[in-house]
C-alpha cells in the first residue's frame, strides 16, 4: 500500500512539473514570413487582406468609438476607447533621384496619435498597373520607435520591375498607381484602421524636392524692398567727413590764416636785431 501512495504522488508531481514547464517556456524561433513559404517573388498578400477588410482611402471607415475586447495572455480583456490610439499616414513623397539598378524611392511619414509609444510600424508599398495581385512589385520597411504624439519618416524603394510592368505598342509602361499601407501586418489595435491604406495615382504624388522648395518659399518674409525704398536707404547712409591733413612744414602753416606760430616770429625778430647790431659794429 505504501509504494502505491508514493508512486501516485510521484506521478502527480511529474505531471504538475511538466505542465508548469510548458506554460513557462518561451519559444525563441526564427520568424518565417508567408513569402518564404510560397513559391515566387515577394508577395503582397498582407496588403490585399488589408484592402479587402478596410478598403482604400477610407472607403470602409468604421472608427471604434466604444471599448474593444482584446486577447491577452490571461484571457480576454476590455480596452477602454480612451486608451486606444491611432496610426495615420501624414504624407507620401517621391524622391527625384534614381539609383541605377533600383526602382523608385518614396518617403512616407507616419504619425502616432496615441498615449503610448510604438516599437515599430510596417510600411508597405505596392505598385499597380491595373488590379492588384499577389505578385505585384512591392516592398515593406519597418519604422523606428515612434514616441506618443510624434511622427517618423521612412524610405521605401520598390523593385526595379515596377518601372516595366506593361507594353503599349513597344513602349514600356511602369506602374500607374501606388498603394500605401501602414501597419500592413495588422499588429496594432487602433481606433480607425481604415486610414491605414491609401491608393494614389502616380502622377499625383509630389516630388520631395518640390515640397522642400515650397516650404522654403513660404518661410521667407513677405516684405519686398522696392527700388525707390532701396535708393532711399542708400541716401540715408551717413558718409564720413573728409579730414584735412595737418600742415607738415612752415610754408603750409603760413598759408592757413591764423596758423602763424608766435614763438617762431619772435625768434626771427631776435635774429634780425642781432644781424643789424653786427653790421653796425663792423662798419668804419
Amino acid at each position: 500500500m505504501f509504494p502505491f501512495k508514493v508512486l501516485r504522488y510521484a506521478v502527480a508531481a511529474c505531471v504538475t512539473t511538466t505542465i508548469a514547464i510548458c506554460f513557462a517556456a518561451v519559444a525563441h524561433s526564427q520568424t518565417i514570413d508567408t513569402s518564404q513559404v510560397l513559391i515566387g517573388s515577394t508577395r503582397c498578400d498582407h496588403v490585399i487582406a488589408q484592402v479587402m477588410r478596410h478598403g482604400v482611402n477610407r472607403s470602409v471607415d468604421q472608427p471604434a468609438m466604444h471599448p474593444m475586447v482584446g486577447s491577452t495572455p490571461f484571457g480576454l480583456a476590455s480596452i477602454p476607447s480612451g486608451d486606444i490610439g491611432d496610426l495615420q499616414i501624414v504624407s507620401v513623397h517621391r524622391r527625384p533621384e534614381i539609383v541605377e539598378g533600383c526602382g523608385p524611392c518614396f518617403t512616407v511619414v507616419v504619425m502616432n496619435q496615441s498615449q503610448h509609444k510604438v516599437d515599430g510600424v510596417d510600411v508597405s508599398l505596392v505598385g499597380l498597373l491595373g488590379a492588384i495581385h499577389p505578385h505585384a512589385p512591392n516592398a515593406t520597411v519597418r519604422t523606428c520607435e515612434i514616441a506618443p504624439g510624434t511622427a517618423a519618416e521612412v524610405e521605401v524603394t520598390l523593385p526595379i520591375g515596377a518601372l516595366a510592368m506593361g507594353n503599349n505598342n513597344g513602349k514600356i509602361i511602369g506602374f500607374q498607381k501606388l498603394i500605401v499601407a501602414i501597419d500592413s501586418h495588422d499588429e496594432w489595435i487602433e481606433m480607425n484602421e481604415a486610414n491605414n491604406v491609401q491608393a494614389l495615382a502616380t502622377s499625383s504624388i509630389p516630388m520631395l524636392a518640390d515640397a522642400v522648395d515650397q516650404v522654403g518659399i513660404s518661410s521667407l518674409p513677405t516684405e519686398i524692398v522696392t527700388s525707390e525704398s532701396a535708393s532711399a536707404m542708400v541716401t540715408q547712409v551717413d558718409v564720413p567727413k573728409q579730414i584735412a591733413p595737418e600742415a607738415t612744414d612752415a610754408s603750409e602753416a603760413s598759408e592757413a590764416p591764423g596758423s602763424t606760430d608766435l614763438d617762431e616770429l619772435r625768434r626771427a625778430v631776435e635774429k634780425l636785431g642781432a644781424n643789424v647790431t653786427e653790421v653796425a659794429r663792423t662798419s668804419p
